[in-house]
Parts: C-alpha cells; sequence; structure tokens
C-alpha cells in the first residue's frame, strides 16, 4: 500500500468519524433539512448512531407521553435496522421534563425490543 494510498484511507475514516462527532442525530434530525432516515441511508454502513432517540429540547420536555412514544418508536425503526445504533438521548434530559415523558421513553424502548 502506498503512503497515498493510506492517507486516503484514513482520511474516509475521519472524514465519518467527524461527521459523527460535530452532529449527533438528535441534532441533526432537529435541523433544516435533515431526515433520520435519509442519515440512516447515507451513513448507516460506515458509522454507529449513538443518541437521537426523541428530541430533547422539543419533544421530551413539551410533548404528551404518546408523542413521546411514537418518536422514540419511529426513531428505533428507523436507526437500529441493521445494526449501527444505541439509543438514549444525547444531551441531558432538560429541568422540568415531565416524568410521565421519560418513562413513556423507556417504556417505548422496552416496548420495540418486545419487553412488555
Amino acid at each position: 500500500m502506498s503512503k497515498k494510498q493510506m492517507i486516503g484511507g484514513v482520511l474516509g475514516i475521519v472524514a465519518c468519524l467527524a461527521i459523527a462527532m460535530m452532529a449527533p442525530p438528535a441534532d441533526l434530525v432537529v435541523a433544516e433539512g435533515m431526515d433520520p432516515q435519509k442519515l440512516k441511508d447515507t451513513f448507516g454502513k460506515d458509522i454507529v448512531f449513538w443518541g437521537g432517540g426523541v428530541d430533547t429540547q422539543r419533544v421530551l420536555p413539551f410533548g404528551t407521553p404518546e408523542e413521546v412514544r411514537e418518536q422514540v418508536l419511529q426513531r428505533l425503526e428507523i436507526f437500529s435496522k441493521d445494526g449501527g445504533y444505541i439509543c438514549g438521548t444525547i444531551h441531558n434530559i432538560q429541568a422540568n421534563t415531565p416524568i410521565e415523558n421519560i418513562i413513556a421513553m423507556v417504556d417505548a424502548i422496552k416496548e420495540f425490543n418486545g419487553d412488555k
């Protein structure tokens, strides 16, 4: 392997890591033009998605437990397909988030995994 080939291979890996570190799923899917399915389709074979299981800025603190459940199940369906996903929040859970919404998030994960 030449030095040029090695540098080219390393740059591809670094680019994928930089994308994953600069823009985790929770931030990406709230940003304009970013779509969870598009992220998974584009990067899912190259990186592991960590977090982004629920929007911690809008849905978790201000949504209903049913809205939390629906978003968590949707994100799990998209990001966990073919592996490469660690479900959770990417940011801290905001103060004053209703405990019912936190429970709804955990229950949705259990539901997705077949635990009742």
